[in-house]
């Protein structure tokens, strides 16, 4: 686990090293606290996890896809559009069914990798600046076409 703890969440962090004990997770979940270059918990890494209960962009879960890591997100906000085929969706506040997924991916690497090169290559053609640009550019005459404005 990549990030620092935020001041006030100091218990926070402490509950969930215990619970990662209590799981005999140590070994296997490590809390690698902030890093100076996030490609660096990327690489280090094999999936990406995100479970929030509420999000609008997931630049996390598109800047691990654009690592080649898939990932396990919860269906919030936009999530799901924003992952498509390459990755686990689950739903939010589901324990059972984020760790189902994990383990999943951790478990079979031959679907891990196939998922990776998915999430790389839709980042590739969604998220850059020229995909971007590619979108707007055949949204803007299909709007107005439907709106019936000659504004183009």
């Amino acid at each position: 686990m990549f990030g620092g703890t935020p001041a006030g969440n100091e218990d926070y962090e402490r509950h969930c090293r215990s619970v990662a004990t209590g799981l005999h997770l140590d070994g296997n979940v490590t809390f690698e606290g902030r890093v100076a270059d996030i490609t660096d918990a990327y690489r280090a890494g094999q999936v990406v996890a995100l479970t929030s209960v509420s999000e609008g962009f997931p630049y996390k879960v598109i800047e691990g896809m654009a690592m080649g890591r898939p990932p396990v997100a919860t269906r919030v906000g936009g999530v799901p559009e924003a992952v498509g085929d390459a990755g686990l969706i689950v739903r939010p506040r589901d324990a059972v069914g984020v760790a189902s997924a994990l383990g999943r991916l951790l478990e079979d690497q031959p679907l891990r990798a196939r998922l990776g090169r998915a999430a790389r290559e839709r980042v590739m053609q969604l998220f850059t600046l020229d995909g971007c640009l590619d979108a707007y550019r055949r949204a803007y005459p299909v709007a107005l076409a439907n709106s019936g404005s000659n504004l183009l």
